[in-house]
């Protein structure tokens, strides 16, 4: 078996070896215990990452693959199949880097930018802007585990034999089969996740008396330094929205309101340190609606101001208008 490992780390493992070595991992975990002892000594030769941005990119790239000759040439050819399920419906400037030594697919967004995308077991993932999942491809069939960063919705497809596990640091998401979002941007200072339907269970690497379980219409928030958890009923529709297109707000913090925004149209807003201003809350729903057009309604609705510097916005208390609205109050 160590020689069909070492074919399949170097790309040269025929369709039968590939499957023998599937079903090797399979039988036991000492088995993916060696697995991972040959990789980590194969590893010394480096990794190499290819980066695809669009589609068309993706087609020429697999053109060239089919015509170039080379040992290298059939891992490749199983790398973008793999890729090719991943980026249907993805959107242009959004990256799939596959890492040939660890065999790990990273799909990745950029700023202003959002995805669908399908896992092998068929289960769908929305991803927000300025966030990304990774996976092993070769394990996953064995073991459903994601790892990912900033915000995503998750539409799992249920197998009773095989848990899907999310990992946030050091946070595990569990489940067999649910609806979910997760917001873990690096800006904040918590981890929330949000359940629609099912049940899932959270739990801590560095906290083994850590366990939680979620209900749909809860909303879970853990702070990342303290491990302080809070439990809330939540409408789920205010933190999933965004998937579909329309962004829901009811009585949010203009701090999580303009990020949300940044997210949306690829801009950034920057708030004036000011208390008035942080503790203002806003309502509103957008749906395909010009920027330009929401700047307008926030700034007749609130006594702020917003003035544009390319695509930087700020934010600013209008105290005049703020004292007469407080004095008519």
């Amino acid at each position: 078996m160590e020689r069909i490992i070492i074919k399949y780390l170097q790309g040269t493992a025929s369709k039968d070896e590939q499957n023998a070595l599937l079903e090797y991992l399979r039988k036991d975990e000492s088995n993916q215990k060696f697995f991972q002892q040959q990789k980590d000594k194969w590893k010394a030769e480096g990794n190499k990452m290819i980066s695809l941005s669009t589609w068309k990119a993706w087609q020429k790239v697999n053109k060239r693959v089919d015509s170039t000759p080379g040992k290298n040439n059939a891992w490749l050819k199983v790398a973008l199949s793999i890729a090719s399920v991943l980026i249907v419906g993805l959107l242009v400037s959004t990256y799939i880097f596959i890492n040939k030594s660890e065999n790990i697919i990273t799909v990745q967004t950029k700023h202003g930018q959002n995805s669908e995308i399908i896992l092998p077991d068929s289960s769908i993932v929305h991803l927000n802007a300025n966030s990304s999942i990774s996976y092993n491809a070769l394990l996953f069939s064995l073991n459903r585990t994601v790892n990912m960063t900033g915000e995503a919705f998750f539409d799992v497809r249920k197998q009773s034999s095989k848990k899907f596990i999310l990992n946030i640091n050091n946070l595990n998401v569990t489940v067999l089969g649910t609806r979910f979002n997760v917001n873990a941007y690096e800006t904040k200072q918590s981890i929330d996740v949000v359940l629609e339907e099912g049940s899932v269970v959270l739990t801590m690497d560095d906290a083994p008396s850590f366990r939680k379980m979620l209900q749909p219409g809860e909303k879970a928030s853990i702070n990342i330094q303290n491990r302080n958890f809070v439990l809330s009923q939540v409408d789920t529709k205010n933190y999933s929205s965004w998937k579909d297109g329309v962004l829901y707000f009811k009585n949010n913090s203009l701090s999580d309101f303009f990020a949300a925004l940044e997210k949306r149209y690829g801009v950034d807003f920057i708030l004036e340190n000011n208390d008035i201003l942080h503790n203002m809350n806003i309502s509103l729903t957008i749906d395909n609606d010009h920027l330009n057009d929401i700047i307008e309604v926030v700034q007749l609705t609130l006594p702020i101001t917003i003035k544009t510097e390319k695509n930087t916005f700020k934010v600013k208390l209008d105290k005049k208008r703020y004292s007469l609205i407080s004095q008519k109050q």
